[in-house]
């Protein structure tokens, strides 16, 4: 979960956390999904882009009606759109309310006071994110001050909201993993350790992102005989024998973590009888390793006919997820609170609108601009290793959208029916921008609660502005 960590700085951990190349786990079949009958069809060929005065919401189809044709090649797109955004995600009081689980990026965290603004009241879960694993048994390898993490615990409980503590990330900073949990002895003293540390600290719940259990198989790698994800169930196990108060989560790709052979385990039950939650990382399915730009964090793409442009959906991951044994009502969909930007020439990125000459679209997975990367995102993007990453309040801060989430002057935003994915397109610096905002995230919302999912999870926290991108995706919740 995008924390790739040279372990002696934290500045290149967060480059490299948001600019991953994942491994691909699309499929091309995809589970019955409805939305109210208020929506419109979301495999839809065509893409539209909202204005001022209409608004384009759109739902997913049912299995028996979504479209397997190719979406159009271009979005029809305006200079200045609107999404129906919210600063006050709303509240359920007659049914017990889905999960709303937020991660703390500890490393975007100046001072212990600024924690005191984040939207508390408004999530069930907080996690503190930062701590890598690390090849010792005896340190968990914290990157941040223990006032930090005290902090966080503190208002937690004064809101009523449980504290996580989660542990790994991707990369180098769930490498670790393999060593720590390889045999028995390994198992226990790492579980002891991370028990311990939550008990004397105050969390609620710990999760563990070890995102790509047995993906390195090559002969050279050092825990490639290691069969990572069978270690990982039986660190659960020994976990949950520890800590049976504790909530235990874990993140994880689009399909279920991979076996020996490198293909995705069939049986995943015993894997629900010890976790809580499995949030399913639907972001970062496109970014700088990519060919071309794509949607970062999408719906769906069963609809998508070219096959090297299906990177996986929500679709797909809770079929995958589901048809491996792992109940709906564990699974949280991981739903983020920034984009990422593509540099590309403008001859690829518009096009003319076959009914209007005068206006241009933005195209569909343009080709990217290789002599220009790599593109320089928001001030959280790293500087050594960028990744064209921004987040939705980077996106504002860097002239892209105005505060209510809206395009900003002279930028062209167009949203793919398909995928249900907004995009924004700056001629300026030439870069289109695949994200997140209200009306996608709302999407998101409605498809949770309608496929009997737990809820979300946001990464992250900070990310958001003024509560748009929560505010929507609990909207569509109630």
């Amino acid at each position: 979960m995008r924390m790739q960590l040279p372990l002696v700085s934290l500045l290149p951990f967060l480059a490299a956390s948001w600019a991953k190349p994942a491994p691909n786990d699309a499929t091309t079949t995809s589970t019955a999904v409805t939305t109210s009958s208020s929506s419109t069809n979301v495999s839809s060929s065509s893409a539209v882009a909202s204005t001022s005065s209409q608004t384009s919401v759109t739902s997913m189809p049912t299995s028996d009606s979504m479209s397997s044709t190719m979406p159009s090649c271009s979005m029809p797109a305006t200079a200045s759109g609107s999404t129906t955004s919210s600063t006050t995600a709303p509240q359920n009081t007659s049914l017990p309310a889905p999960v709303a689980y937020g991660y703390v990026a500890s490393y975007h965290i100046e001072q212990a006071d600024d924690l005191k603004h984040y939207p508390w009241s408004n999530y069930t879960h907080m996690s503190f994110f930062g701590t890598p694993a690390i090849d010792d048994e005896t340190s968990l390898g914290l990157t941040s001050s223990e006032s930090l993490v005290q902090e966080l615990v503190s208002l937690a409980h004064q809101n009523n909201v449980k504290a996580m503590l989660t542990i790994g990330g991707y990369g180098n900073a769930s490498m670790y993993f393999s060593s720590l949990m390889k045999a028995d002895p390994d198992r226990n003293s790492y579980a002891n350790l991370v028990t311990s540390y939550a008990f004397q600290h105050g969390f609620d719940g710990i999760d563990i992102d070890w995102e790509y259990p047995n993906y390195n198989k090559t002969p050279t790698y050092l825990y490639a005989k290691y069969d990572d994800t069978s270690n990982f169930l039986s660190f659960l196990k020994t976990l949950k024998s520890k800590a049976s108060n504790l909530t235990l989560s874990a993140a994880a790709p689009g399909e279920p973590w991979l076996d020996m052979n490198q293909k995705p385990w069939t049986n995943m039950s015993e894997f629900a009888s010890v976790l809580d939650y499995v949030v399913i990382m639907n972001y970062d399915r496109f970014g700088s390793w990519s060919p071309t730009a794509g949607p970062n964090a999408p719906l769906n793409d069963s609809c998508v006919a070219n096959a090297t442009q299906r990177q996986g959906s929500a679709v797909s991951s809770l079929k995958a997820w589901t048809d491996a044994g792992f109940p709906a009502q564990k699974l949280l969909l991981g739903v983020p609170a920034y984009g990422h930007g593509f540099p590309v020439a403008a001859s690829n990125a518009t096009t003319q609108a076959a009914s209007d000459n005068s206006s241009s679209s933005i195209a569909l997975y343009p080709a990217v601009d290789v002599s220009r990367m790599p593109l320089h995102g928001d001030k959280w993007d790293s500087p050594t290793l960028p990744g064209g990453t921004f987040s939705f309040q980077g996106l504002m801060d860097n002239g892209y959208l105005q505060l209510d989430g809206t395009p900003a002057d002279g930028i062209v935003r167009a949203y793919d029916n398909c995928t249900a994915t907004p995009y924004l397109w700056n001629n300026g610096t030439q870069v289109v921008v695949s994200y997140d905002d209200a009306e996608s995230m709302k999407m998101k919302g409605e498809w949770v609660k309608q496929n009997g999912l737990a809820g979300f999870a946001m990464f992250e926290v900070a990310g958001d502005h003024e509560n748009i991108l929560l505010g929507a995706v609990k909207g569509g919740l109630h």
